[in-house]
């Protein structure tokens, strides 16, 4: 009886939304036109302190259903305020991006914090869904996003990643909005034509 009533309920809100999604062989197909997350993006701040950054994301299919994200962070605190003293610098993100609908796509992206010796003082892994303006396909917020962020011990087997059974020692909240970079014209040097 519980199913009758969600699946109802879930088709409704798809149709209100303006398209429906189905998997077909493990692709979305939708009635609304697909977002392609490929290309640069800049990290705008939501507030004054809020740290700008860099998303690159490169098509790892035809279809754009996955993504490889590259991740810079300009002016993050690499201590993350305060949690992590030694840690100077934080490593260029990594990571992963799939479809989950026409406008939307869930990611994760690994990074580590080190400190002075290049010695990795935290592994932190930011996950959420990065959700594309329904007027167009050029910006997206992660309006609940999460970093995970664990300790170096948590990694026993030593791959640069948290061993499966490790829970996180903090769950800081991620939220962000980006744009899409676009080529723009050089500028005229003096003296040239």
């Amino acid at each position: 009886m519980k199913q009758v009533i969600i699946i109802p309920s879930v088709l409704f809100c798809g149709l209100l939304m303006g398209f429906i999604i189905k998997r077909s062989n493990g692709q979305v197909q939708s009635t609304q036109p697909l977002c392609k997350f490929e290309g640069t993006y800049i990290l705008q701040p939501a507030a004054p302190g809020i740290p700008f950054g860099l998303d690159m994301a490169i098509p790892l299919d035809a279809r754009n259903e996955r993504v490889a994200i590259i991740h810079d962070l300009a002016n993050y605190d690499a201590t993350l305020g305060g949690l992590f003293p030694s840690a100077i610098r934080l490593t260029t993100g990594q990571g992963e991006g799939i479809r989950t609908g026409p406008r939307t796509f869930n990611y994760t992206i690994h990074f580590w914090a080190l400190d002075g010796n290049n010695r990795r003082v935290a592994l932190i892994i930011s996950n959420g869904t990065k959700f594309f303006n329904e007027r167009d396909c050029n910006s997206y917020e992660v309006p609940s996003g999460t970093l995970s962020v664990f300790d170096p011990t948590q990694d026993a087997d030593n791959d640069g990643y948290p061993d499966p059974d490790q829970q996180p020692q903090y769950c800081l909240p991620l939220i962000c909005k980006a744009k899409r970079i676009s080529a723009i014209t050089p500028c005229v040097l003096p003296g040239s034509l």
